[in-house]
Parts: structure tokens; C-alpha cells; sequence
């Protein structure tokens, strides 16, 4: 018999990996596996490059893996650029490095407590919003003013006391005060509270005025605190703004003037955000997905007033209705926003995906649409913004069901060459695991490749 063996030239593999289908049913520019090669102006295969080291020095994440990080422009400059990072250690380390090669610790207000790797980012306005799960439902952001990660808003006072002051003649007709806390930078308020729980008085009548003492302040970088009168108990006016430090005021005007001054803002203008499991910022305000604390809602997207809108801590506040829900307690937890693409943001549960299109109304800023109720993400982390094969913006992520892009041509699977490492019958392979300790899934997009790169956690099938 002829000897049949013969040269194969291999030249064109750049149809890429594809370890589901039998060998033999291949194209000839498929392989059955490509370990730490891409295709990158390449035809048959080019070795992935390393990655530039960034030292540690003065970090605090010594003995730790580091296990997010986000790059934070405060300004127009580039240059400024920081780069943040959190650690997996029992208590999170949080880092910033900015303006050289040394890393600084930040003073917290609150200490992470979960998972350094859920730890989400957004940047607004010159501040960095840091979203974690920790002791408060509340959310957080690196205040360059203050150096300090502090908690957004201003939490509520305690409810006043409200006392007859002096000798004289008073009116006695029934009257109510409440107050808030404020931030004051240059005599300009930039933060402001929910009003605190009202006090009345009916005065005695032979006193000069009423005596109203602060409730306990927030603690929380308040500078001064408001008096809030009221004639009916609805309707309240400024009267007064005090130092922080002063624990008293005594108003002697008559109930009758209190509608002279500035009526008060309504209750519900300075609702506070919570602590959000994914955060981004749209066009001068911030969106918030989900929540750490399990007493609210979980399936909500909140979004704060808009920056100009008030000009009083409006990328902190959240006024009443503010929000949008998405099927909540329904097909798992909320997982992670990203956006904008084409003017839109995307709101990713375990196993559903939505759209949250702008409307131009500042009643209701966005309306929701569900794109799939059946494919969502496995980690806010897996969700990357990039390009198609022609330049057409897109999302990637990665599902429990393998890798998806939604674009030009509407939600795609991209998933079939790789399901030997993702969705596996039992016995045949790997699969994704869901469960995994760590992180399930990373993405990256990289612009110089055009390519999007995932890292998965994997468990025999």
C-alpha cells in the first residue's frame, strides 16, 4: 500500500478556538485550543502580551490579592488620573494611588464588610462614588474637599425639644419646629437633610419666645444645623442657620411671620442613597441598582437629582419617586449597570436584562424595557463596554448560559466555541461556576486589540 502521509500546512487558524465540535468537523481555520495566543493582526496565531507592573510600595494591601480596581479622572485632565483598588482581605483594604507611584489609605467613614471584588465604582462631579456593602445602608464616595471616603447625604437629626424661654408676653397659640443638618464650605450650604421629626409647643404666655434645642446631630461632617418653623404643622419655613457647635436657638418672632421667610423644601427632596450594589453616572446624576441590605428593595434602580438641579448636594440626594422598578423579587439579585450605549443604560439581574431608555422628562427620567427574562450576568464585573466587528458600540457579558453581546443586532450568543468551558453536560467538560468562592467572571475590553478578554471561574461538569 502507498504510504498516504502527507504535509498539512497550517497558515490560517483565525477562525479561532471552537473545543465543542468533534475534531474532524473543523473548518481548516478552527482549533481545537489556543492557550495564551490571540489574533491580533495575526493569522494563524500571536503570544498574548504580558501587562505592565504597577508597584505596591506604601499600598495597603501587602499579604493581599487585590481584587478591584478603577481608574477615577476628577477633572477634564487626564493627567490627574488616580488609580483606586480593594483588597480580599477579612476587613477590606481600599487604596488610592494618585500623583506618583505611592499608594495612600484613605480614612473611612465605614469599613467594607463584603466582598472586595463586588466593591463598584463611579465618578461625578470630582468625587469618586464608592458602592460596598458595610454596616449602614448607605452609600459612599471619596470627598476631595474632606480627604475622606465619607457616606453621601446627610442622615436626619434627632428630633428637637422645644422649651417656654424667658419672662414676657409671648402669644400662646400652638406652633411646630423641626431642623436639619447642613454642609457649609465658604457660608455656602452643599448638603442638606431630611427635616427631623417635629416638636410643638402651645407657649404659656408669659414667657419672651421658645427654646428649641438640636436633636443628635448625624455625625457625619455637618457644619451648621436649621430651625424649620411651622404654624399648622404642614407648611414649614427657614428661620434660622446655626453653627453646629451651638445647640440652642430661641425664636421670639411670632408664629404669625413665620411664612415671611423662605418656605422649606417638602420632605422627600433629600432622600438619601442607599448602600447600591452598582452605581454609574448619566449626564450629571447617579444611578443605583440593587441593594446590600436586605430590609428595601432589591430590584430597584434609583437615580439622584440631576447637577444644577438645586444645587445642594444634588449627585447625593435621591428626591421622593426617584426610581424605577425592575420585576422586583423576581429571577434573581440585581447584578450591575453599565452605560451609556447609545444614550441608553442596561441594568443586568442574575437572569434578566433591561434597558433603561432616557425619556427627556424630569418626572420620570427613564422608562424600562425588558430586553430578555431569561439571560442576565453572573458579575457586575463580567459587563464590558466595546465595539462589533465594525466599529458598532455594544455591551459584552457573560451569562450563566456563556458569553452574550447585545448591539447593532440585538442580543447575541457568542458562546458555542467555548461551552466546553462554560455550559458542559455532566461528565464532558467544565463549566461555569456559579458558586465559585471568588469572582465568577471578569471582562475586560481592550481598544488597541478590539477585543473583549474574559476571565471565568470553571468547576468539572
Amino acid at each position: 500500500m502507498a504510504d498516504r502521509d502527507a504535509r498539512e500546512d497550517i497558515s490560517d487558524l483565525s477562525a479561532g478556538r471552537n473545543g465543542v465540535d468533534p475534531p474532524q468537523s473543523l473548518t481548516p481555520k478552527e482549533c481545537v485550543e489556543a492557550i495564551n495566543v490571540d489574533w491580533n493582526n495575526a493569522t494563524l496565531a500571536r503570544k498574548r502580551n504580558g501587562v505592565a507592573a504597577v508597584s505596591t510600595t506604601s499600598s495597603p494591601f501587602t499579604g493581599y490579592t487585590v481584587s478591584s480596581l478603577y481608574r477615577h479622572v476628577p477633572t477634564t485632565d487626564e493627567t490627574l488620573a488616580e488609580l483606586w483598588a480593594t483588597d480580599d482581605a477579612a476587613t477590606h483594604h481600599i487604596g488610592r494611588l494618585a500623583g506618583g507611584t505611592a499608594w495612600s489609605t484613605p480614612t473611612l467613614k465605614d469599613d467594607p464588610t463584603g466582598y472586595g471584588w463586588n466593591v463598584s465604582y463611579a465618578s461625578l462631579n470630582g468625587k469618586l462614588f464608592i458602592a460596598y456593602k458595610s454596616a449602614v445602608d448607605r452609600l459612599h464616595c471619596w470627598d476631595p474637599y474632606l480627604s475622606k471616603v465619607r457616606r453621601t447625604g446627610l442622615a436626619v437629626m434627632g428630633v428637637p425639644t422645644v422649651a417656654n424661654s424667658g419672662t414676657g408676653s409671648y402669644t400662646a397659640t400652638i406652633q411646630y419646629y423641626r431642623t436639619r443638618a447642613t454642609e457649609q464650605r465658604s457660608g455656602v450650604t452643599v448638603r442638606r437633610s431630611e427635616p427631623s421629626t417635629a416638636a410643638s409647643i402651645t407657649p404659656s404666655g408669659v414667657g419672651s419666645g421658645v427654646l428649641i434645642t438640636q436633636g443628635t446631630p448625624p455625625g457625619e461632617d455637618e457644619t451648621h444645623w436649621e430651625v424649620e418653623g411651622s404654624e399648622d404643622g404642614t407648611t414649614f419655613y427657614l428661620l434660622s442657620t446655626i453653627a453646629i457647635g451651638t445647640t440652642t436657638y430661641t425664636n421670639t418672632a411670632a408664629v404669625t411671620t413665620f411664612a415671611d421667610g423662605t418656605v422649606s423644601a417638602t420632605a422627600g427632596t433629600y432622600g438619601l442613597q442607599r448602600s447600591y450594589r452598582s452605581i454609574a453616572s448619566d449626564q450629571g446624576r447617579l444611578l443605583g441598582f440593587g441593594a446590600w441590605s436586605t430590609t428595601g428593595p432589591q430590584n430597584r434602580v434609583e437615580f439622584s437629582a440631576v447637577l444644577g438641579s438645586s444645587d445642594i448636594g444634588d449627585d447625593e440626594r435621591v428626591p421622593l419617586n426617584n426610581w424605577v422598578g425592575l420585576d422586583e423579587n423576581s429571577s434573581g439579585p440585581a447584578i450591575g449597570l453599565k452605560g451609556p450605549m447609545n444614550g441608553a443604560f442596561y441594568a443586568f439581574k442574575l437572569n434578566q436584562t433591561w434597558r433603561l431608555q432616557p425619556t427627556g422628562s424630569s418626572l420620570l427620567p427613564y422608562q424600562a424595557k425588558a430586553m430578555s427574562r431569561i439571560i442576565g450576568a453572573v458579575s457586575e464585573k463580567s459587563l464590558v463596554l466595546g465595539e462589533d466587528e465594525i466599529g458598532n458600540p455594544c455591551i459584552y457579558w457573560m451569562s450563566a448560559q456563556g458569553p452574550y453581546r447585545y448591539g447593532a443586532n440585538g442580543i447575541e450568543y457568542l458562546g458555542r466555541a467555548v461551552e466546553d468551558y462554560t455550559v458542559s453536560m455532566p461528565g464532558e467538560g467544565k463549566r461555569l461556576s456559579l458558586d465559585a468562592a471568588h469572582l465568577i467572571c471578569h471582562g475586560l475590553w481592550h481598544p488597541q486589540k478590539r477585543q473583549v478578554w474574559f476571565w471565568v471561574a470553571t468547576q468539572d461538569a
